[in-house]
């Protein structure tokens, strides 16, 4: 299987799992209140959901914490 769409497989489960829905809209709110660097978009939250690319290194550890 591809990273990618393992990594949107991951992410969509963990966020249902911690009781969130996952939406890209849900996803860009939540991260951005815990990370302090430059906010994600929208259309960067549906990348992760969508199969369409995995989070740096520095994000998915904002990830890890959070969910």
């Amino acid at each position: 299987m591809n990273e990618k769409i393992e990594f949107s497989k991951r992410l969509r489960d963990a966020m249902v799992k911690a009781g969130y829905v996952a939406s890209p809209s849900v996803l860009e709110h939540e991260f951005n209140l815990r990370w302090y660097g430059r906010s994600i978009s929208n259309q960067a939250a549906w990348g992760w959901l969508n199969n369409r690319s995995i989070a740096t290194q520095e994000k998915l550890q904002v990830l890890a914490e959070w969910l």
